[in-house]
């Protein structure tokens, strides 16, 4: 019975550790903030809408931090597709998904000021880039490598000194 209170004891703490509240990464007017990310965002939304819902599932295709999945990629165009409408609704849910999985705050004197729907869905619909920029930038500042299509620097393996 000991071992069990001792077990259940330690997941607890564990998810209540994993609970810590975060804040946006500057504001959502900050675009310029990382200009990386606002290139990424106007030149391929598609492949960066893709690379964001897999930082965010903490699942990236073949172990690759940054790389983008092709089904999300394809969903993400047939939004683009639907128009602002569809480009606003995965926004809001890329929006909606990093509040939820990373405690995400409007105030960070606020721990409790939470970004209700009403506001998520505002900032996602109305300045879709913006929003989209807002939470690739938090992604990158909570350790998740988003990645980018148009704007990484070319890595080459085993280059010796030139």
């Amino acid at each position: 019975m000991n071992i069990i209170g001792d077990a259940i004891g330690g997941v607890v703490n564990k998810a209540a550790s994993s609970m810590i509240p975060h804040v946006w990464d500057g504001g959502i007017c900050g675009c310029m903030d990382d200009t990386n990310m606002c290139l990424d965002v106007w030149c391929c939304l598609p492949c960066q809408m893709s690379r964001q819902c897999n930082a965010i599932d903490g699942q990236p295709p073949f172990g690759i931090p940054g790389q983008m999945d092709c089904l999300y990629c394809l969903c993400a165009m047939g939004a683009i597709y639907q128009g602002n409408i569809g480009v606003g609704f995965w926004a809001s849910v890329i929006r909606y998904r990093m509040i939820e999985k990373y405690f995400i705050s409007l105030d960070p004197t606020n721990p409790a000021g939470f970004e209700g729907p009403i506001k998520t869905f505002c900032y996602a619909f109305l300045c879709t880039p913006c929003s989209l920029c807002q939470t690739g930038r938090t992604l990158n500042s909570l350790g998740t490598e988003v990645g980018g299509t148009c704007c990484v620097p070319m890595q080459i393996e085993n280059a010796g000194p030139m």
